[in-house]
């Protein structure tokens, strides 16, 4: 063999093992359309991953008023965040899940209010066997603005006002009063922030002090329209923060009233 077909020769078997080595690496990893969710799926435990496959099963099928279908993923999921200590899905469970079906936590507490109140499959044929003036069930997303509702006879009584007069989810928060949902549950008021509230109050305690003057001229004097304003508002803000007192102490969030603006008090 001449020294020019040797030289061809170990280039084509130094093409090979190196083609050879590519593939191997190749086939090593993970296909290249996989996504991070279904690598995720690979990682949990026999119970979540059959929850997951029948849930995305569902919600490939799902349509936008296809409310029943939906409500039967919210209760697989309402099992999945009802673990809480991991013991059947895992302790990441919670997170695997919401990856798995790109959903976020404020769709996962959403949710679950709705299968906290309508918890059967039953309960939910019932409500979406009444139709609305124009026809149609009730909408997924009236149901998470009326699981808002803590009262059950409100709740029923709204029901039976939006299919009545057909209202938009918009025309529902307005008439329940509820306010946008915000992501996932309240979180507890750090006590520091409790201690910055009373120092502040303790201060308005102390410019009373320093009001009273004032108070009394107007007790005597007639208050212009400017200055009667400004206790009507001083009054409503007062009231405001008695009534935010009270529903603390109470532990009933539902009964917080508006936010009130700072009054601005005019004086003679």
């Amino acid at each position: 063999m001449s020294r020019k077909n040797k030289k061809s020769a170990r280039v084509v078997r130094s093409t090979s093992v190196k083609g050879a080595k590519r593939t191997r690496r190749a086939a090593s990893r993970p296909p290249a359309e996989a996504s991070k969710v279904d690598l995720g799926v690979a990682k949990v435990n026999a119970p979540l991953k059959a929850v997951i496959q029948k849930a995305k099963k569902l919600l490939a099928k799902l349509t936008g008023k296809d409310v029943a279908t939906k409500h039967a993923v919210a209760l697989m999921v309402r099992k999945v965040t009802s673990d809480e200590q991991g013991k059947k899905y895992g302790k990441k469970a919670v997170k695997n899940l919401m990856a798995a079906l790109k959903i976020d936590r404020a769709s996962l507490y959403r949710w679950g209010k709705v299968v906290e109140v309508w918890p059967t499959r039953s309960g939910m044929e019932k409500v979406l066997s009444r139709r609305n003036c124009h026809g149609d069930p009730i909408t997924w997303s009236h149901l998470e603005l009326l699981a808002e509702v803590p009262a059950d006879s409100t709740r029923e009584e709204l029901l039976s006002i939006v299919l009545e007069k057909g209202l938009s989810v918009r025309e529902l928060r307005l008439q329940a009063g509820v306010k946008k949902t915000r992501k996932g549950p309240t979180k507890t008021l750090p006590l520091r922030q409790v201690g910055t509230i009373w120092k502040q109050a303790d201060v308005l305690m102390q410019e009373q002090l320093r009001w009273s003057d004032t108070f009394s001229r107007l007790s005597v004097e007639p208050a212009s329209p400017e200055q009667k304003e400004s206790l009507e508002k001083l009054r409503d803000a007062c009231n405001a923060s008695l009534a935010a007192i009270e529903a603390v102490l109470a532990k009933d969030p539902a009964s917080l009233p508006e936010q009130a603006s700072s009054p601005q008090m005019a004086v003679a």
